[in-house]
């Protein structure tokens, strides 16, 4: 029925607070019908979206559960755009509850949903500084443990949508750096689809000198180099002839085997330069 999402909206904007069963029933039918593709848009439209955004604030945790988990299946078909952006009812209202479903999902559907929607958000600048400023990127580090692949891997694609934010690519300069480690190893992932969201990655990530150094440190050139070689992967072929081109141009002398020259007043590192 056309008028189900309207319906369902005034009742849960009407219920007072403490109407546990109601809204609790609210959220499990907006979940219900989250589950079709075909009406995740009418969710959005009329109403639906803003009805969860109160009901994902609830302090019951079945209502809290139910809420969230259809945030995360209608934002797997919904452009971020098009999600209304008005007092209570904001498609960055999405994002903690999503971070906090990855820590306590009742399974690994609900982990795979959560960094699907995760990653649409996180192609918009507030919501990747919204994921960020949350704690985002522990959040899906700790995700990456999973032992599903699927999940890995959509973790792995949000991780990749935030690379470049400022208070991120800090942390892939450290030669100690674990997410150098992460990325470079899941450059060489079994899974396709992770090696492509992983050197993708990589590719963006060598076009700032000080992380290409860090990744070069890692031996990310020999996991390039054997996509190079190895993948049938245009995607994949791609990634690692972009991230290599960057390498050879910004750390040319890294890649050479050779000792990075230091510029000073007075010279380089082997003193010439100073007085005849």
């Amino acid at each position: 029925d056309d008028d189900a999402v309207l319906v369902l909206s005034e009742l849960v904007s009407a219920a007072p607070a403490d109407a546990k069963t109601m809204r609790r029933s609210a959220a499990l039918v907006l979940l219900a019908m989250a589950k079709t593709v075909e009406c995740r848009g009418k969710i959005v439209q009329q109403g639906g979206f803003k009805a969860l955004c109160s009901l994902v604030l609830s302090d019951d945790s079945a209502t809290e559960m139910a809420a969230t988990w259809a945030f995360a299946k209608i934002g797997i078909s919904i452009n971020p755009m098009m999600y209304p952006r008005r007092l209570g009812s904001s498609p960055v209202t999405m994002v903690k509850p999503l971070l906090k479903l990855l820590d306590t999902a009742e399974n690994e559907l609900q982990q795979f949903e959560a960094c699907l929607t995760l990653c649409n958000l996180a192609t918009v600048e507030e919501l990747r500084d919204s994921i960020v400023a949350s704690g985002g990127w522990r959040t899906l580090q700790m995700t990456l443990s999973c032992d599903n692949e699927l999940v890995q891997r959509a973790a792995l694609e949000v991780m990749s949508n935030l690379v470049l934010h400022d208070k991120v690519i800090d942390r892939f300069v450290s030669l100690s750096s674990t997410d150098v480690k992460i990325f470079v190893g899941f450059c060489s992932a079994d899974d396709e689809k992770t090696r492509i969201a992983a050197s993708g990655a990589v590719a963006t990530l060598c076009a700032v000198e000080e992380v290409g150094a860090a990744l070069i440190k890692a031996n990310v050139v020999e996991a390039l180099v054997d996509i190079a070689l190895l993948c049938d992967s245009p995607e994949l072929l791609h990634r690692a002839a972009f991230a290599l081109e960057k390498l050879f141009t910004l750390n040319t002398d890294l890649m050479l085997g050779r000792r990075p020259k230091i510029s000073s007043e007075g010279g380089d590192e082997n003193g010439d330069g100073g007085g005849g």
